[in-house]
């Protein structure tokens, strides 16, 4: 009983932190992403 009731705590906190860890991963390569695409945008804009 002590195994299980440690465990299934553990297992859901993981997957969340796992989770929130790759969602902020995914956005932060978007966003850099995206502004990489703008400020190539921009500066093609603007030397033309």
């Amino acid at each position: 009983m002590k195994n299980l009731k440690i465990d299934l705590p553990r297992g859901p906190k993981q997957s969340r932190f796992e989770t929130r860890f790759w969602a902020i991963v995914i956005v932060l390569d978007v966003v850099f992403v995206l502004i990489a695409v703008l400020v190539a945008a921009f500066r093609a804009g603007g030397a033309a």
